[in-house]
Parts: C-alpha cells; sequence; structure tokens
C-alpha cells in the first residue's frame, strides 16, 4: 500500500508540472493579447492603410522624377517647359478672347452643322462679336433662341427655304469651322499643361536631386522602419496578426481554467494522498513496534525455567539480550 501510494503521488506530481508548463504557456498568450489590445487601443487600421498607399504613391512619383532626372539633360527639359508653357499661355489667351464671344455662347445650344448653314444665311462675322454693350445685348434669350431654332429648321446644308423664298448658298463655306472652338481649346490646354507639369517637375528633381533623394529615403524609413524605428507596414502587419490571434482568445481561456483546474485538482489529490501515506507509514510503524514487543515477551517466555532447566548461563545470556523484560507471571 505504502508503495502504491508513493507511486500514485509522484504520477500526479508529474502531471501537475507538466499542466504547469502548459498553463505557462497559455497564460503567455493571453498576456501577448492584452499586451497588443493595449498597444492597439487607438490605432486606425482604415487611415494606416490610406497613408500606406498615399506614401507609396509618393515614393512611386519621386521615382519617376529621378529617373526622368538621369534621362534627361537640363537644356532639354528647360526647352520643351518652355514650349508647353507657351502653349498654355496661348490658349488661355484665345480662351480669354473667346469665352463671351457669339459662337462660343450658341455652342452650348446648337451643334456646328446648325451653326455653319445659318451663318451662311447670316452674316459670317457675327460669330465672333462679343456679347456686350455696344456690340450685341440679349434682351430676351428665350425667345432670341427660339427664332433661330425657326431659321435653322427651314435650313439644309446648301440653301435656305420658306413660304416666300428660297435661297441657295453658293460653295462649301463653313463659317463655324474658321472659329475657335473654346471647349475644344480647353480640352488641349489641359493636356498642355500636364505636359508643362511633367517636365517642370523633371527640371525641379535635375536641380534638386538630392532633396528628392533625402525625401524619397524618409519616406522609405516610415513605411519599411529602420533598426531603431518600426515602420508603418511592419506595424499594420502585427496589428491584423493580432486580430487574427483574437479569435483564439476565448478557446484560450476556456483552456486556462481547464488547466488551472487540474492542477488545483490534482494538488487536491496528492496532499488526500500524502495524509494518506502518512496514516499508512505512523500504522506500519506501530505494527513494527507491536511485532517487536511480542518478539520481546516470546524471548522472555519462562525465563525463569530456563534458568531452573539450564543453570544460570542460559538465564544470563537472555538477561543480556533482553534486559528490560519482565518474566511471565506463569513461570514464576
Amino acid at each position: 500500500l505504502a508503495q502504491s501510494l508513493s507511486d500514485e503521488i509522484v504520477r500526479l506530481r508529474n502531471e501537475s508540472e507538466a499542466y504547469t508548463v502548459e498553463l505557462g504557456r497559455v497564460d503567455g498568450k493571453l498576456k501577448e493579447l492584452a499586451a497588443g489590445d493595449r498597444e492597439f487601443a487607438q490605432f486606425n487600421p482604415d487611415l494606416e492603410r490610406a497613408a500606406i498607399q498615399s506614401l507609396k504613391q509618393k515614393a512611386r512619383n519621386l521615382d519617376d522624377q529621378l529617373r526622368d532626372a538621369e534621362n534627361q539633360p537640363r537644356a532639354k527639359a528647360v526647352e520643351r517647359r518652355d514650349i508647353f508653357a507657351g502653349l498654355v499661355r496661348e490658349k488661355e489667351q484665345t480662351i480669354a478672347r473667346y469665352d463671351k464671344v457669339v459662337i462660343t455662347a450658341l455652342r452650348k445650344h446648337f451643334s456646328d452643322d446648325e451653326l455653319n448653314p445659318l451663318f451662311r444665311l447670316l452674316n459670317p462675322e457675327l460669330l465672333e462679336y462679343p456679347i456686350a454693350a455696344g456690340s450685341i445685348e440679349v434682351h430676351r434669350r428665350p425667345e432670341l433662341l427660339a427664332t433661330l431654332r425657326g431659321l435653322i429648321s427651314k435650313l439644309t446644308a446648301d440653301a435656305y427655304h420658306d413660304d416666300n423664298v428660297t435661297i441657295s448658298f453658293r460653295g462649301a463655306g463653313a463659317p463655324v469651322a474658321r472659329v475657335a472652338n473654346i471647349e475644344t481649346i480647353r480640352e488641349r490646354m489641359v493636356e498642355d499643361q500636364q505636359s508643362l507639369d511633367r517636365w517642370q517637375k523633371i527640371l525641379t528633381a535635375i536641380e534638386q536631386r538630392e532633396a528628392l533623394e533625402k525625401e524619397k529615403k524618409e519616406i522609405t524609413e516610415e513605411l519599411d522602419g529602420t533598426p531603431n524605428r518600426e515602420g508603418k507596414i511592419r506595424r499594420l502587419f502585427r496589428y491584423e496578426e493580432h486580430q487574427t490571434a483574437k479569435q483564439q482568445e476565448k478557446r484560450l481561456q476556456v483552456e486556462f481554467k481547464t488547466i488551472d483546474d487540474t492542477i488545483k485538482a490534482a494538488k487536491s489529490r496528492i496532499g488526500k494522498l500524502e495524509a494518506d501515506q502518512r496514516k499508512a507509514a505512523k500504522s506500519a510503524d506501530a505494527t513494527q513496534s507491536s511485532i517487536l514487543k511480542k518478539e520481546d515477551e516470546y524471548g522472555l517466555y519462562c525465563l525463569k525455567h530456563d534458568e531452573q532447566r539450564t543453570g544460570s548461563s542460559v538465564a544470563a545470556i537472555r538477561r543480556a539480550t533482553f534486559p528490560t523484560a519482565q518474566p511471565r507471571s506463569e513461570c514464576g
């Protein structure tokens, strides 16, 4: 029984130690999740992703500028910038000149195919008249537009016809085509402005290469980090890892409680077994004492008769062996 109790206690202690190690592992994971919760409490992943994309775009733009700066000589960049600056300036002047003339106002309501025969009938020079006091003044716009539509309805590409007269046009004139189309000019000016901006950036890159390289380096470090500072990309990655790990938090909490309860139960069982072991040891000691006592009594049995039968020599031996023993009453 004593050996069985001892073996069971050893087994339970080994199991408890193994469970304690596992409990520490689970507790470590729960503490990591708690630390992550504190670290990312104010973290906004959407804003961080937007910031990362913005920085990446800036880095790409700087790469393009630096690459163009390496591939284009400064003289060419100056020349191309000046060319497109001149084109933009010319178109701005044209727009300013034609923005409020008759053709620009009428194109908001009629197509060029409608306006061409109309101004073959009317004076083509009117197309470039400004709409302003002292030139052409519009008093009733809806009625004017209705009148023009009435005329257009009686026009073909080559003639005008109503109940009173038919007028055939000579030649293949297209008066509207000779006047600038402001909307087309605006579109082309946007293209020229984009080209101007590009060559200006190239020229700036040539002149400020060192500053652009420094800016690119700072953006790269902000994104990717340095040995002493975590980058935005890595921090976002850790946040996403934390969110994935958080999905296991409830399972870990249940596992922690299960292991903890198992350890407590094992310790309680060990305590009971140790109490039983002490009780068993005490019982064994008592049994051993009883046996020794009985042996002692047996050794002294009939000591008196031994003395009578064999003489004092045997009795002396027994007394030397059991000095405290008393002879039995039946031997007296």
